[in-house]
């Protein structure tokens, strides 16, 4: 029976360790941004989210709104992750929230996967110009064969991960809106709780033999 517990404890001290590993900002979570490879007063940015107990994350992330701005000097604050732009930007917004095409989603993951080729200055460019554009921010980008290719597309879906809108505030003001990714726990907290279950079907086994 000891040795059955211990291997239980063992299995969800694991699964904590991933949930936590791939825990998403929240309310109230402090972030500082540094300048990526792009040149369009866009992304991309790194972000590095900070929790209150002071561990941190760092994410890849892309502007949505075209009108609002960051700068790499300050400390903003996580008003809310969710599916939706705060304000809308030029697009515009129904009830304060401007939700997030699935198109843009699945361009900011595979660009993120190297789905597009290595990462330089001219691919971080257009990601950004194709975001603004699928998000009705710019009107002037249509014609790029890249954005036509995304628009080609059969099938948005994302698999392995998750992408959000992380929406930010400086001294009550929203800053601008960031897109960012996570991978999905679930692959890896399914594989620890086999390997759990395997182990606990073992003893059991082996007590039965033993009886």
């Amino acid at each position: 029976m000891k040795a059955v517990q211990i291997v239980m404890a063992a299995t969800l001290i694991a699964l904590s360790c991933v949930a936590s590993g791939y825990a998403l900002p929240v309310s109230g979570d402090s972030v500082t941004f540094k300048d990526g490879i792009g040149s369009t007063s866009g992304g991309e940015f790194q972000a590095t989210v900070t929790d209150n107990s002071g561990k941190s994350e760092t994410y890849i992330t892309f502007c949505l709104e075209k009108n609002e701005y960051i700068n790499f000097s300050s400390e903003y604050t996580v008003t809310n992750v969710s599916d939706a732009a705060e304000a809308g930007g030029i697009g515009g917004a129904t009830g304060g929230m401007d939700p997030v095409e699935d198109a843009t989603k699945w361009v900011f993951w595979n660009y993120l996967q190297g789905t597009f080729g290595a990462k330089s200055t001219t691919l971080a460019n257009q990601v950004q110009k194709t975001i603004w554009q699928l998000e009705g921010e710019i009107n002037w980008f249509g014609n790029d064969t890249f954005f036509k290719n995304v628009m080609n597309q059969a099938d948005y879906s994302i698999q392995g991960g998750v992408v959000k809108v992380m929406n930010i505030e400086r001294n009550g003001k929203p800053a601008q809106s960031q897109l960012f990714a996570a991978p999905v726990p679930e692959p890896a907290t399914t594989l620890l709780f086999g390997i759990g279950l395997a182990a606990f079907t073992g003893i059991s086994r082996r007590r039965g033999k033993r009886d």
